[in-house]
């Protein structure tokens, strides 16, 4: 017996989405320029380009920087050793450029680093603002931090357009990424388009010793404690696909918060504790064992001259309630955030994986947009 052909029906509402998601998303003409590529955001960033079918990436690294995180990705972009302020390396980049993703940043709370921490992030990004407008670069899109965020006092939730205030308790990273990011509103007062994306705490596969991957090594090996605080946290590849869907957004709003969950420390520790098996952190670090805590470990860096584990910033902050609201990101077609346990689980597993290969570097699978 034969079975008639089936013709596919005419949907004219598929149709539109294939349309919508081709002009949101379409690598056709555009040259991108990221900054910060050898870093976790950027790495990110550039993967899930490729990924998404851009070819025409280029990056900025120094000389010296360990390239781990891109993997082969590497090979399939155009690289410039350059420092963000080196100008005259930064003109060579930029030439033949029309998208800008500017994730390049110097994170540190050590008092050690404040005049590299001005460069960077002040300096280093009024370059770039400066170049793109001389370039006439189409989309400058800014990687921001919630550091430099006001803070409501009230415990309401923090959005985009509550102002930075000058406060004691203002970390000198917090400072300068303010200020680079203001650098970024002088180049939109002239004529460039930007968006700014603030992420929280960033969730992700990386380097095992820096950022929120920290949090993993505390309860692999066993720490009781706890901070008592919540803050909001992102997967990086959340990052990494709203900074894409930037490169043709026209819509009005031009500062997004980047929070995929408001998550306490002891749900974030007991979230880790649960995938990797091992004991969940029980009892809450109090603020004045924070504040003995902080000075110990300034005076233990200062007699062995290594980095401190532990800052007054870092401990004042791990110890507040910061709840963020992330609507206006969700206003983006198309985009929705990775489930925090899902991002906690591909997390432990890798480290599970690292832990048996001396914590070499992993990177998660990136996103399909």
């Amino acid at each position: 017996m034969e079975h008639p052909i089936q013709h596919p029906t005419f949907n004219i509402q598929h149709l539109f989405h294939i349309l919508l998601i081709t002009h949101h998303f379409s690598p056709m003409n555009k040259s991108i320029l990221v900054t910060g590529a050898t870093g976790l955001v950027g790495s990110y960033v550039v993967r899930t380009l490729l990924a998404n079918g851009f070819d025409n990436i280029s990056i900025i690294h120094r000389e010296k920087s360990d390239m781990s995180l891109l993997g082969d990705a590497k090979d399939k972009v155009k690289s410039y050793v350059a420092d963000l302020t080196d100008v005259f390396g930064l003109e060579e980049a930029y030439e033949g450029i029309t998208h800008v993703i500017h994730c390049g940043a110097l994170v540190s709370f050590d008092s050690r680093d404040k005049r590299a921490l001005a460069k960077t992030n002040i300096e280093g990004t009024a370059n770039m603002v400066n170049l793109a407008l001389e370039n006439n670069i189409q989309k400058f899109i800014y990687i921001g931090s919630i550091a430099a965020l006001g803070r409501n006092t009230n415990d309401d939730m923090i959005h985009e357009d509550v102002k930075f205030e000058d406060s004691p308790s203002n970390s000198f990273y917090a400072i300068t990424k303010n200020l680079g990011e203001l650098e970024v509103w002088r180049g939109k007062a002239e004529g460039l388009d930007v968006r700014i994306l603030v992420p929280g705490l960033i969730l992700g596969s990386g380097f095992w010793k820096v950022g929120t991957n920290g949090f993993f090594n505390h309860v692999w090996r066993g720490s009781k404690f706890y901070p008592e605080g919540t803050t909001g946290f992102v997967d990086v590849r959340d990052i990494a696909d709203f900074a894409i869907r930037m490169l043709d957004h026209e819509g009005s709003q031009e500062k997004y918060l980047m929070i995929g969950k408001n998550v306490s420390y002891k749900e974030f520790l007991e979230t880790i504790a649960s995938k990797l098996k091992k004991n969940t952190p029980s009892i809450p670090t109090k603020k004045w064992i924070l504040a003995i805590a902080w000075r110990l470990d300034k005076l233990r860096s200062f007699i062995t001259g290594s980095r401190p584990m532990l800052t007054k910033e870092t401990a004042t902050t791990s110890s507040k309630l910061y709840l963020f609201d992330n609507s206006r990101s969700l206003d983006i077609n198309g985009f929705s955030y990775i489930p925090f346990e899902q991002t906690i689980a591909e997390t432990a597993a890798q480290y599970i994986e690292a832990s048996q290969e001396q914590f070499v570097p992993k990177i998660l699978k990136v996103k399909q947009l």
